[in-house]
């Protein structure tokens, strides 16, 4: 896969699926910080779901492609080690997510860093580890033009 291919490949996975797995982490923190009981809980996240998943997927969405980004851009030899790879793309997620809450959101409550850069530690970490393995990376091309002769 050339690196253009890869950039492109990591950069809408990330940005795809990324902030949808930062909500798990989210929710994961909100269910610590909050005193109701779990039940509960779930059933007023659930009441507000869709926004809740916008949100994340808007706030999110911009430290994911951008970490899909320069996970792509990897040397190869740290980028062939799957957990160097993992550990690696979980530090780059936090750190993005960390600059892009000090850069636009900071006016939000100072609590907000932390439901932001967990979520990214966690999505980097995953899509670290899946999207090498996940379709469109161009490495087989089908040319149908071309019949071989028997």
């Amino acid at each position: 896969m050339t690196k253009t291919r890869r950039i492109i490949h990591h950069a809408c996975w990330f940005a795809v699926l990324g902030p949808h797995i930062g909500v798990l982490a989210t929710l994961a923190g909100e269910m610590q910080a909050s005193t109701m009981a779990a039940g509960p809980f779930l059933l007023e996240i659930l009441s507000i779901l869709p926004i809740f998943i916008a949100l994340t997927w808007i706030v999110g969405g911009v430290p994911a492609l951008l970490t899909g980004i320069a996970m792509a851009c990897l040397p190869q030899r740290i980028y062939a080690c799957v957990w160097q790879r993992v550990l690696i793309s979980g530090a780059i997620g936090a750190v993005i997510a960390a600059i892009v809450w000090l850069l636009l959101i900071r006016a939000m409550d100072d609590a907000f860093l932390w439901m932001s850069v967990g979520p990214g530690l966690m999505a980097g970490m995953v899509m670290g580890w899946i999207v090498p393995s996940l379709p469109f990376r161009g490495e087989a091309t089908h040319r149908f033009s071309e019949v071989p002769d028997r």
